[in-house]
């Protein structure tokens, strides 16, 4: 395992009242991605359905006049060199900074320093989409799966129909191996040795 992999990193809650504020006094990178989920508290028609769940880039996503980081419950920012995940719960906000600890907002002290020890992978549902009804732009990034009735879009373009996106992360390992954290890194595309296995 390389000395990248072994670098320590820090997990700590972050102090605030709002994900904006936090966000904002941090050095977001242009590659930085944001997975959003609302739990609405009343019935909701198809259009605001489609807004419960948001995967985009995140420099993207806050120019688009529907995204209003502070109404959605809960959340995860994440890049290479860090993730802030928050939830909202009974009125509070809980924030959790993971990563670097050059990168890390404000936070209150209680700081835990851990060892990137491992790295995973996710696979995404959906394969890339192979066609459309009706044309639609970004094509690429639209992937669909029997078991869930709508298009799904993620924030990477995948050419080839058929493929798979995946989720690396990294587990940070206590000296027992159990893992005492985790984090999102970035999506991936199906990888060739994947495919060069099928045939």
């Amino acid at each position: 395992m390389s000395d990248e992999n072994n670098k320590n990193e820090i997990v700590c809650a972050v102090k605030g009242d709002s994900i904006m504020a936090v966000i904002a006094s941090m050095n977001i990178p242009d590659e930085a991605l944001v997975l959003l989920e609302e739990m609405p508290q009343r019935v909701i028609g198809r259009t605001e359905r489609a807004e419960l769940l948001r995967f985009a880039y995140y420099k993207l996503a806050i120019e688009e006049p529907v995204m209003e980081l502070e109404r959605y419950t809960s959340g995860r920012l994440f890049c290479p060199a860090f993730e802030l995940r928050w939830q909202r719960q009974g009125g509070k906000l809980r924030m959790v900074y993971t990563g670097e600890k050059q990168t890390a907002p404000a936070h209150n002290g209680n700081v835990l320093t851990v060892q990137k020890s491992r790295e995973g992978h996710y696979i995404l549902f959906g394969k890339r989409h192979p066609y459309n009804a009706a044309p639609l732009e970004k094509e690429s990034t639209l992937f669909s799966d029997v078991r869930i009735p709508r298009l799904l879009s993620y924030p990477i373009e995948v050419q080839e129909v058929d493929k798979f996106v995946r989720l690396r992360t990294y587990e940070y390992l206590s000296t027992q191996g159990e893992v005492e954290a985790s984090r999102f890194v970035e999506l991936e595309k199906e990888p060739v040795e994947k495919e060069q296995q099928k045939r």
